[in-house]
């Protein structure tokens, strides 16, 4: 009988065989490894698509929280049955001046609350006839706080004709919150790099006319930014004259 003895090599010394399983050891690991590596990036760009997704929800949520606050003020009542719009819904809680909308837009929801300005014609007997150019429920509806530093409004001109900012006249119930910017439609239009509080008095847009108007039947988004980081709520009256001789005055509170 004979015996088969196992191909030798004479450089190493070794057996064949025995060198092939030991490259395969190596071989097999790195295959592990590639495939852990593989499996970790996959859950990664999932969790990064999932991430994605949600950011995108979030702001469609935003908008339609937007929206049910537009809707109530319309209406100036409380919307407790959830409404449907634009793939997710809203519903909007009602006391007194404060409207909270709540959405939902897929795994996200939002919450947004305000307080609806209050926009009155002025009483003088000066300005008899000369009615505010700004509609009441469609610039009350937007005033919200962005950032902890700056307050949103949108104003929509009602009128037929144009309505042309002229001045301005600011007050809040705390004087140490420094104004520091009004900007109008993306446009700085006032700024004030001095002083301790609010600013006293009538202030001029000193920009041209172009970049303070508010076309017909159109609304534009109005910035006021304040000096540093505010805390607390805010009770404020915003004073705005047209070069028409008409004027609005808003009062708002902010929760900062």
């Amino acid at each position: 009988m004979k015996c088969i003895r196992p191909i030798r090599n004479f450089s190493t010394g070794r057996d064949a065989s025995a060198e092939g399983g030991s490259v395969l050891v190596p071989v097999v690991a790195a295959m592990l490894i590639l495939l852990l590596c593989g499996v970790a990036l996959s859950e990664a760009f999932g969790s990064q698509r999932m991430q994605a997704v949600i950011s995108v929800e979030s702001v469609q949520a935003q908008w339609i929280a937007e929206a049910g606050l537009w809707h109530a003020a319309s209406v100036e009542e409380g919307l407790s049955i959830p409404v449907n719009f634009a793939g997710g819904t809203y519903s909007v809680a009602k006391s007194g001046d404060l409207y909270t909308s709540k959405s939902q837009r897929g795994n996200a929801g939002v919450t947004r609350v305000l307080t609806i300005l209050s926009s009155q014609d002025s009483d003088d007997d000066d300005d008899a006839g000369k009615a505010s150019p700004l509609d009441e429920s469609k610039t009350s509806a937007s005033a919200e706080k962005s950032g902890s530093s700056r307050i949103k409004l949108k104003f929509y001109s009602s009128s037929s004709k144009e309505a042309v900012l002229q001045s301005f006249e600011m007050s809040a119930d705390q004087s140490s919150k420094l104004l520091s910017g009004f900007t109008f439609d993306k446009h700085t239009i006032w700024s004030n790099r001095k002083g301790k509080s609010l600013p006293t008095g009538t202030q001029k847009f000193g920009s041209s006319a172009s970049r303070r108007t508010i076309k017909s039947k159109e609304s534009e988004d109005v910035i006021l930014s304040f000096k540093g980081k505010q805390k607390g709520s805010g009770s404020y009256t915003l004073i705005l004259n047209f070069v028409d001789g008409s004027k609005s005055t808003l009062s708002f509170k902010v929760q900062w």
